[in-house]
């Protein structure tokens, strides 16, 4: 291997380096009996005592007792590697993953032509990213669960060879470069930056991306440019669903189905298909009405965000269900007293193909059957009253020609939500059907 200019490195599984370096236990017994049976080449035996000990010197890892998984052990190897190649000078491996390489190359500006690997995941004291602009071949930057980052650098949008970029669970980011040219990115991740509240513009070609991930942030819409990342896979805005929370005890008029407590039924005709119905509007109010003390609250866990209560919504199409993620909620600062309104809503698409062909199932009567209903984990939350309102492709069509007249379409402030109303024109009254069919009704029995 010398010869040959190779690196050795060593995994010992389930071997103690020490027996194998000085020859004891399972090892002097084998050594014994070689010697033993080949008198005529005992000096072939020394070598490889002199191999062994040699082997037993060198650094390395033992598996003998640790839960040491494979991709692990890889890892190890690889940075092994990396470090040897330059071992006093970081500014010429091909990935860092040290904080302290990382601020030092950057830090100076040195040309990092060959780097390729930066991973900071889990960089509690990371706060911001330097100047990347002298790391033109950086494929990969991954800084995963760094939840004090606030600032990226704008030289972030100029990376043309960026494979990967994860800022996944990134809670205090509050902004991205206002404008990105990642010409070879494929995988982009912004999920749990729960602050982030724009998308950059798209500069140049990104027909890469391939897989995009929004969710948990608080981005409200794209920019107009996202049209060019034409290999988005997993970023179809049909699957999306749309709602927020707010004070407030009354489900809005224009709900055109409502019922008291958790839960309701709509019956749909069949002709209402025709008409291209495509989602579901669905409110519930909700009020606590006891407290734990907050020694007593469990705080929970959902990926990086921390919640004492969580309530979810599900839909059943005749019988087949599904369950939302719904929302979380803590009191971990202070009791939430008052009413409040959880509206939200959902392509039917969003629920999956299982669940539509469900919904295509009518009975005798012609009528296919939805139950919407609220659940909580949370013992002292009670839902008084629940909502829910059939979506159709023209009153999308409606709210976009109203949109463009309009800089908000939706406010704050519970007595405005009856006028959406007049903004979507969602009021029909061929889908005011009560459950047991008598009529146009707004109450329908849960």
């Amino acid at each position: 291997m010398e010869k040959m200019g190779l690196i050795v490195l060593l995994v010992f599984y389930y071997v103690d380096p020490n027996d194998l370096c000085h020859q004891r236990g399972t090892f002097a017994n084998a050594f014994a009996k070689h010697e033993e049976h080949l008198q005529d080449n005992i000096g072939n035996v020394q070598m490889w005592k002199v191999a062994l000990t040699r082997i037993g010197d060198l650094a390395g890892w033992d598996l003998k007792e640790k839960n040491f998984w494979m991709h692990d052990l890889r890892q190890k190897i690889g940075q092994e590697i990396v470090l040897r190649e330059s071992p006093k000078e970081p500014g010429r491996h091909s990935r860092l993953w040290l904080y302290e390489d990382v601020h030092h190359v950057l830090k100076n500006n040195n040309t990092l032509d060959e780097l390729k690997l930066i991973d900071l995941s889990e960089s509690q004291n990371l706060i911001e990213t330097l100047d990347l602009s002298g790391a033109p071949n950086l494929k990969h930057l991954i800084l995963r669960g760094c939840t004090r980052l606030s600032y990226i650098h704008a030289s972030l949008g100029n990376l043309k060879q960026l494979i990967r970029l994860d800022l996944n669970g990134g809670k205090c980011l509050k902004s991205l470069p206002n404008k990105i040219g990642l010409d070879a990115l494929e995988f982009f991740n912004l999920g749990g930056c729960s602050r982030l509240k724009k998308f950059p513009e798209i500069v140049g070609n990104m027909s890469r991306l391939s897989k995009l991930y929004l969710n948990e942030t608080s981005i409200k819409d794209l920019p107009i440019s996202v049209e060019h990342l034409t290999s988005l896979r997993n970023c179809n805005p049909k699957l999306w669903t749309y709602g927020f929370e707010m004070p407030g005890g009354e489900i809005p008029k224009w709900f055109s189905h409502q019922n008291v407590g958790p839960s309701l039924k709509l019956q749909v005709p069949l002709d209402l298909f025709c008409d291209k119905l495509i989602g579901i509007i669905v409110c519930v109010a909700y009020v606590f009405r006891q407290h734990l003390p907050l020694h007593k609250l469990e705080i929970q866990y959902m990926g990086f965000f921390k919640f004492t209560h969580r309530l979810w919504c599900f839909v059943i199409a005749n019988e087949y269900q599904y369950t939302t993620w719904g929302i979380l909620l803590i009191e971990e600062f202070g009791n939430i007293e008052s009413n409040h309104l959880w509206l939200e809503y959902y392509p039917f698409q969003y629920f999956g193909e299982d669940w539509i062909e469900e919904l295509n199932q009518v009975d005798v009567n012609g009528f296919s059957h939805i139950l919407v209903g609220f659940e909580s984990t949370s013992p002292g939350m009670e839902f008084t009253k629940c909502g829910a309102h059939l979506v159709y492709e023209q009153d999308i069509d409606d709210l976009k020609q109203m949109a463009r007249g309009n800089s908000c379409n939706i406010t704050p402030y519970e007595d405005d939500l009856d006028n959406l109303a007049n903004v979507t024109k969602v009021k029909r009254s061929r889908d005011e059907f009560d459950w047991d069919g008598a009529g146009p009704s707004g109450q329908v029995a849960g």
